[in-house]
């Protein structure tokens, strides 16, 4: 990772990042919020409420590790969202918002736009997406 030079960027209005980043955080911790509640509630759900699962069909059984295995893969891209705009917000503390973690170019402000946690330019996000 390069090292930025010339400071935060003048041509971006940091305050509008700054309040869609704050934004964007507060939205990802509410839905991990209702994700744990959906998890809380779903460990004392029907099958622990029944007296016996004699009567518990198997496809319930598997409804319900589906269900728990599409909470678990919701919860770790939320915290993987999360972690992104933290790393966003850390970056614009230390003046070096917008600007791509791999070659230092300048984000566009149009990718920020719709991307703000973004930090990767285009071409390096393409080409860590082709490594994988």
């Amino acid at each position: 990772m390069a090292n930025a030079t010339a400071g935060p960027r003048t041509d971006i209005d940091l305050d509008h990042f700054r309040e869609i980043l704050e934004e964007e955080r507060h939205r990802v911790l509410e839905q991990l919020r209702q994700v744990d509640a959906r998890e809380e509630s779903g460990a004392s759900g029907v099958a622990g409420d029944e007296i016996s699962d004699y009567d518990q069909h198997p496809a319930d059984d598997a409804t319900e590790t589906f269900l728990r295995e599409q909470d678990l893969a919701i919860h770790a891209g939320l915290n993987q969202e999360l972690r992104q705009v933290e790393a966003a917000s850390h970056k614009m503390d230390h003046g070096t918002y917008g600007l791509c973690d791999r070659c230092n170019a300048e984000i566009p402000a149009e990718r920020l736009e719709v991307m703000p946690f973004a930090l990767f330019c285009i071409k390096c996000a393409a080409d860590l997406e082709g490594q994988r």
